[in-house]
């Protein structure tokens, strides 16, 4: 039984040998293939440490040729060297060619996938087994490995200033080649992307307020935004049932007010409206996960579902103070802060993770009420423990015209952004129309 089952182990000693000795030919496959497999991806021993003197050789910018390979083997000092050595002179004794090395690198990156996704397999029977966690932790455990392995980010997580370097004058020349365009994903408000570069992938935004400021009707202006410019919204709808959010986005879309909507009294030409308001939302990539509830273990086993698929560029989830914690120690004022705090650090995980923005809306203390001048501040965060420690950026809602009814600035919410870890803070307008739940630009600048 063991010599069958290894016999089933994924490998092609055939096209790992063909690929080394191809490069051989063809040097310069190296700028594409380095970038397919790692010579941990070979299955024989001695063709890894081959391939890893190749590597090095080709990163110093040195030549590469089989003489210069022995030498790169023999100053490693391995203890394995003989028989290294005597695979390379077969493989340089053998009649290969360039041709399909990419091919090759792809089968041997496959193979090396296959093997991994074993090795996890078994370590996910062994930690069923024996493991004292519940069945939901050891699946979100298990959901990240298999995830990790179909991102190919197995990986050495130690990166030298070298590596850390060359990313970031990528980064420089990738923003002056793009100087005036938004960089994250765009929110359709002019002021705010030139303040925050859109939403950017890994961060955590907090979008707090108090009870009718628009914070729902918001995120879906963004969720709105977003999906017209061709991504993938992720929504996790805790509190308002999917068709109620849905009436919301059709009365943006169309410009019919939500009173009409649901009595479905519409003229004539509002027929047309909702027809081609209709039309346009079903081709928008905007899924709504309606789970009243919920916790934070089913919101990341959802959302890395939609991004295996690659269906997923923004979540939003609606609010963070209705997602369930783990239950224990429920009652206490202050568990239930250690569970937010739990939370928060978990969506930021799982923005890291998935490398896409997370936008969790948030509620605010009662504080906010007994100050004569009621904007929001970080100090209001209901329950705040880690979220603000946690968030890339924390932004407020508020609408002057709630508290004081005949003010001046009626229809015109303010944007608050108290906290950006990456960037400037201050205020940015917008006009909101209540009966469309829908925002707009205000001005062309930021206070």
């Amino acid at each position: 039984m063991e010599f069958e089952e290894l016999n089933r182990i994924p490998y092609s000693l055939e096209a790992e040998r063909a690929l080394i000795g191809g490069i051989f030919f063809d040097v310069n496959s190296l700028d594409e293939i380095k970038y397919i497999i790692k010579s941990d991806d070979f299955y024989k021993k001695e063709h890894a440490e081959i391939y890893r003197a190749i590597e090095n050789l080709f990163s110093e910018s040195r030549g590469v040729d089989p003489i210069l390979v022995v030498e790169e083997i023999k100053k490693s000092d391995l203890k394995n060297e003989e028989e290294i050595l005597q695979v390379l002179t077969e493989i340089i004794d053998e009649n290969t060619s360039s041709y399909n090395l990419l091919e090759y690198a792809e089968l041997i990156k496959e193979k090396a996938m296959l093997r991994r996704l074993g090795q996890v397999g078994m370590e996910i029977t062994k930690t069923a087994y024996t493991d004292v966690r519940t069945a939901e932790e050891i699946m979100d455990e298990a959901e990240a490995k298999v995830l990790n392995l179909s991102k190919n980010i197995l990986k050495n997580s130690i990166v030298d200033m070298r590596t850390a370097s060359l990313d970031e004058m990528r980064r420089i020349d990738n923003v002056t080649a793009n100087r005036g365009k938004t960089l994250g994903i765009p929110t359709g408000f002019v002021d705010l992307d030139r303040m925050t570069s859109g939403l950017n992938n890994s961060d955590l935004i907090i979008l707090a307020a108090r009870p009718a400021m628009g914070k729902t009707a918001f995120a879906l202006n963004l969720a709105l935004n977003a999906a017209k410019e061709k991504k993938n919204v992720l929504i996790f709808s805790l509190e308002m049932p999917v068709q109620q959010l849905y009436q919301r986005l059709l009365a943006m879309e169309s410009g019919i007010s939500q009173n009409k909507l649901r009595n479905v009294y519409l003229e004539e030409d509002e027929w047309n409206k909702l027809t081609l308001a209709t039309t346009s939302l079903s081709n928008l990539g905007i899924y709504v996960a309606d789970l009243p509830h919920t916790n934070v273990l089913e919101i990341r086993s959802y959302a890395r579902n939609m991004k295996t698929q690659g269906l997923l560029d923004l979540i939003i989830i609606d609010y963070l103070q209705l997602i369930n914690g783990t239950g224990k120690g429920r009652g206490s004022e202050a568990s239930r802060q250690q569970e937010i705090s739990d939370i928060s650090r978990a969506l930021k995980g799982l923005a890291r993770e998935l490398d896409v923005p997370v936008i969790a809306l948030s509620q605010l203390s009662r504080a906010v009420e007994s100050r004569v001048d009621r904007r929001p501040m970080l100090s209001d965060l209901r329950e705040s423990g880690a979220i603000e420690q946690d968030a890339d950026i924390v932004a407020f809602l508020y609408r002057e015209e709630y508290y004081i009814p005949d003010t001046e600035n009626k229809g015109i919410t303010e944007l608050i952004i108290g906290k950006h870890r990456n960037g400037a803070t201050g205020t940015v307008k917008l006009n909101f129309l209540s009966e469309f739940t829908k925002f707009t630009s205000y001005t062309d600048q930021v206070n």
